[in-house]
């Protein structure tokens, strides 16, 4: 059964991200936000608890595709459940129009990744996972982690194919759907940014809980940065250049 079937507001179009506050209109159904989060929730949970067996010569490549498979699967699903009321690309935020607005989007997701950079240090040096004594801290992290760093040449361009997916991808549910849609619900745009952030990192229960304190922070950034940008695209470029950047220094330090 459609989620959105039943649903007065269906036929009413939500207002698109650059309209400002009068985007606070439900973008799907509750019913259809309720089990992307606890999806999200369930699959992190099972990450956490599962270990990572990646066995063969392929092993890596075909964790790199599956990973890409869920980015894209979470994004069809997302558009399900908007369709009635608005499109991906309003979450978005529309379009390029020039190519000034690619490099200005460019440019301003390299700022916004160095800002990232920074805010994660900082975090991560309250947390005590820099000290220069963290043995243990870091034969922990390579054991939650290792599985997922590229290796050969192959792994790591594939690699940047994936953090390219999931710039897009996690940007389109956490900063353009859940953002919108708790905002809509809660009444509160900064209500909205904290709660996405906190299920951003939830959402990572792999990489162990202070590292989900790390991501969760990283996803206030983005949700402001989506707030004030009326757009995902520079939040997509910092996101993927993130994950991209950081698996390519571990394969150099492999």
């Amino acid at each position: 059964m459609d989620p959105t079937s039943n649903d007065p507001v269906c036929e009413n179009p939500a207002p698109a991200l650059s309209e400002g506050r009068a985007a606070l209109v439900p973008v799907a159904h509750l019913l259809h936000t309720l089990v992307l989060i606890a999806f999200l929730l369930v699959n992190s949970w099972l990450s956490a608890r599962s270990p990572h067996l990646v066995t063969g010569a392929y092993g890596k490549i075909l964790l790199y595709l599956r990973n890409i498979g869920w980015e894209c699967a979470a994004v069809a699903y997302v558009w399900w459940g908007v369709r009635r009321r608005t499109s991906l690309r309003e979450l978005v935020g529309g379009r390029w129009r020039s190519a000034q607005e690619v490099i200005g989007d460019a440019a301003l997701g390299a700022v916004v990744w160095l800002a990232i950079m920074l805010l994660l240090g900082v975090l991560a040096a309250a947390l005590g996972m820099l000290k220069a004594d963290s043995v243990e801290r870091l034969h922990e992290a390579r054991q939650r982690l290792g599985f997922l760093l590229p290796g050969s040449g192959v792994e790591v361009a594939l690699f940047c194919v994936m953090s390219a997916a999931a710039g897009f991808c996690e940007e389109v549910v956490f900063r353009g759907y859940l953002q919108r849609q708790l905002a809509a619900l809660t009444g509160s745009e900064r209500v909205a940014i904290v709660a996405q952030a906190l299920l951003f990192g939830a959402a990572h229960g792999y990489q162990g809980v202070r590292r989900m304190l790390l991501i969760a922070a990283e996803g206030v950034l983005l949700g402001v940065l989506a707030l004030w940008r009326k757009s995902l695209r520079p939040g997509m470029v910092a996101h993927a250049m993130q994950d991209a950047i950081t698996g390519m220094l571990a394969h150099r330090l492999r």
